[in-house]
């Protein structure tokens, strides 16, 4: 009988997990003009035009999720779109240890006119793609 008086106390705790990925919100780090759309379903750009952005990863309790969280996103087509790390902020996670925060700060541009996608990488497991498209200068 103690087994289950047991059990049955540990059950609440074990129905309490931690939230898991959900989404990105992609918030700007520069001022793009208007004709970029740059969100978690879609993005769009001119080729040419450059923006930089914060992918902040956002759980199924609609938090931000902890800022040690690894953010990976890789152009599945590097001759439409470029894709590369942006400048890390300048905090730490801890201000004793001295340890740097994940980078979530990226660059995107369009390279030439097309479709391709966006691969979300958190915490090394793929969480999905966004559709790209970049749009020829007129």
């Amino acid at each position: 009988m103690k087994h289950h008086a047991w059990f049955a106390a540990l059950l609440p705790l074990l129905s309490v997990g931690c939230s898991e990925f959900a989404r990105l919100e992609l918030e700007p780090k520069s001022s793009p003009p208007a004709s970029v759309t740059v969100t978690y379903e879609k993005i769009q750009l001119v080729e040419g035009i450059a923006v930089g952005i914060k992918a902040i990863p956002v759980d199924t309790d609609d938090d931000e999720m902890d800022e040690e969280t690894v953010v990976e996103l890789t152009s599945t087509a590097p001759t439409i779109l470029g894709l590369s790390p942006g400048a890390e902020d300048q905090y730490y996670t801890d201000e004793e240890d001295r340890e740097p925060a994940a980078n979530w700060n990226f660059v995107l541009f369009g390279v030439s006119p097309g479709n391709t996608s966006v691969t979300v990488t958190v915490d090394g497991a793929r969480e999905g793609e966004i559709p790209v498209e970049v749009l020829p200068q007129l």
